[in-house]
């Protein structure tokens, strides 16, 4: 069962995800991840308590997060987590290169009847990171 306090540090993950432009977001960014996005930020050699607690909130985090796709632009077909599957987002054979479309991806039945079955959005709306559970 987790903690309240974990529960907070996740929390306060997915605001430093969603938010972006915060004066927290900002200066972690600043401190952490420069030329990175939170969830790519790697543990610095020096961080601070509230860092290396935010970083274990965001180990929850990424396995329950994908993107909900809208117009597409956002999202990184090869590596971000986007396909609504039971064990994991990502599409099956992700790892054999980097750059490769959507459509070089799915090879497989089942990855192919998930991304057929997700909804096309009827406007330009913005993809958007959504907790899958």
């Amino acid at each position: 069962m987790f903690s309240t306090w974990l529960c907070k540090l996740i929390k306060q993950g997915w605001r430093l995800l969603l938010k972006e432009g915060t004066l927290l977001q900002r200066v972690l960014k600043a401190k952490y991840f420069p030329s990175s996005s939170f969830l790519e930020a790697l543990p610095a050699s020096n961080p601070s308590w509230t860092w290396q607690s935010i970083l274990k909130g965001r180990r929850v985090l990424v396995e329950g997060i994908r993107w909900r796709i809208g117009n597409g632009r956002r999202v990184r077909g090869d590596q971000d987590p986007w396909i609504p599957r039971p064990n994991g987002f990502c599409p099956i054979n992700a790892t054999e290169g980097r750059g490769m479309r959507a459509c070089d991806l799915i090879d497989t039945d089942q990855d192919a009847a998930l991304v057929h079955a997700i909804p096309l959005s009827s406007s330009d709306v913005e993809d958007r990171w959504i907790w899958h559970y």
